[in-house]
């Protein structure tokens, strides 16, 4: 282009805003794409041509196509989402639990009041076979209800086995694709020569604000535009363009109870108990905070009440007031 063409000068112009328009377009077609970034053009003067007289500008170019993103937002985002995630699992099954305890018909509470109602009508009369009748009747209908508390409880662990078993195959899904994505990234990036690929980095923050619904995760940025992830307490679940998968294994004294485990380097390792966030993160708090607790509760209760009358019925005496 000639210095100082007013025609070529005009053609920049056109070109730049016309890609400009371009963009606009994009942002506008996309306004309701989840995860999408609302993306802006940046001009620049095009280098000026020196002439007798001096230097004379030569038009306008496009410098870059930056996205409206934010480092800190995106990591406050997704802490905020494990958050939730996390609470909305706790509270799902802490509510089942509260359900089955706090329940004025279907509790301990009543069918407990009832029998010791009925141990009392025996005291007071002990040679009443109606009133003996109904204490075996109350006693029968309390380890009926204790016995379908403990089945509950069975049921519910079943449900967060199945939870953590949905969340680690999500979360392996996940992982692959951002895995695949930082190869393409890294490609992209390489044949634009440094150029990012802005819809691709969408992408992939989405996929890791769909991992931080399940568990509680830090992301670790290359200079080639790939990213690692962690989880956990350093666990490495995507390295660049690998992912490492979690796995269930049976609890080591309990088969009834999954948990989730880790290998590296060849060796697996259960890493339970250094998850947090999430819906991994609720799960597993909720079992070790209030079904456990709930269980040995319940346990304690019935033992104790079993061994009390046990040992109460090898002291006591018959309807006929004669030493057993």
């Amino acid at each position: 282009m000639a210095a100082g063409d007013p025609l070529g000068i005009g053609i920049t112009a056109l070109t730049s805003f016309q890609r400009a328009l371009g963009v606009t377009s994009n942002n506008v077609a996309n306004v309701n794409t989840e995860g999408y970034n609302r993306q802006t053009i940046e001009l620049s003067t095009r280098v000026p041509q020196f002439t007798g007289s001096g230097f004379i500008g030569s038009g306008v170019a496009i410098t870059d196509i930056r996205r409206a993103y934010s480092d800190v937002l995106t990591e406050e985002l997704r802490n905020a989402t494990s958050l939730s995630g996390q609470a909305a699992t706790y509270y799902k099954f802490a509510k089942e639990i509260d359900d089955l305890v706090a329940n004025p018909d279907a509790g301990i509470s009543p069918v407990l009041q009832n029998f010791f109602n009925a141990v009392n009508d025996v005291a007071n009369e002990p040679t009443s076979i109606p009133a003996r009748q109904v204490l075996l009747s109350q006693a029968q209908e309390l380890t009926d209800r204790f016995v379908r508390f403990q089945g509950r409880f069975t049921t519910i662990n079943h449900s967060v086995n199945q939870e953590l078993e949905a969340s680690v195959n999500d979360i392996n899904s996940l992982t692959r694709a951002v895995a695949r994505l930082n190869e393409s990234i890294v490609v992209a990036t390489g044949a634009g020569n440094g150029n990012i690929p802005n819809d691709l980095l969408d992408q992939r923050d989405q996929l890791l604000k769909k991992i931080s619904e399940h568990v509680a995760i830090s992301v670790v940025d290359e200079s080639d535009g790939s990213t690692n992830v962690f989880m956990g307490k350093g666990q490495l679940i995507v390295n660049r363009f690998k992912n490492q998968e979690l796995t269930l294994v049976n609890n080591e004294y309990d088969p009834e109870q999954s948990e989730v485990a880790f290998t590296q380097n060849g060796v697996t390792s259960e890493i339970s108990n250094q998850i947090s966030g999430g819906r991994l993160g609720g799960a597993l708090t909720f079992r070790d905070e209030v079904l456990k607790t709930s269980e040995g509760a319940l346990g304690r209760v019935a033992y104790a009440l079993a061994v009390g009358f046990n040992g109460q019925h090898n002291l006591g005496m018959h309807c006929l007031g004669l030493c057993k």
